[in-house]
C-alpha cells in the first residue's frame, strides 16, 4: 500500500492552479454524450440556463417530470432544427420512448426560435 503513494506528485507538480488561470478559462464542463463519447465543453452562459430552466419547467407541465440533463439534451436537440417537424422528427428519433405531446413540443421549439 505504501507503493501506491509514490505514484502521487507533490502539488507543485500539479497543473494549472488558480493563480495561473485566466478570467473565464476555467468554464468548461465534461458531458457524457448518449453514444459513450466524452466531450469538454464551454460552460453555458446564463441565457442558455435560463432557456434549459424554462424547457424543465414546460416539461413538468406537459409529463409531470423535472430532468435538468433531458432539459438540456432537448435544448440541443432544438437549437440543431431550423423547423418545427425536424424537431420533432428529431425527438422521436433520439428520445422516442418518452412519446412528448406535440403541443409540448411545438412549445420548446417557439421558445427557443422567437
Amino acid at each position: 500500500p505504501k507503493k501506491a503513494f509514490d505514484a502521487i506528485a507533490p502539488r507543485g507538480a500539479m497543473g494549472a492552479t488558480k493563480q495561473d488561470l485566466k478570467p473565464g478559462q476555467a468554464k468548461k464542463t465534461l458531458r457524457m454524450k448518449t453514444n459513450g463519447a466524452a466531450v469538454v465543453e464551454d460552460e453555458p452562459t446564463s441565457e442558455v440556463n435560463t432557456a434549459i430552466n424554462k424547457i424543465d419547467e414546460l416539461l413538468e407541465k406537459a409529463v409531470g417530470i423535472r430532468d435538468n440533463e433531458l432539459s438540456t439534451t432537448m435544448y440541443h436537440i432544438c437549437k440543431d432544427c431550423k423547423a418545427a417537424d425536424a424537431f420533432a422528427t428529431a425527438l422521436d428519433q433520439q428520445l422516442g420512448d418518452f412519446e412528448f405531446p406535440d403541443e409540448f413540443v411545438l412549445d420548446v421549439f417557439e421558445l427557443l426560435h422567437k
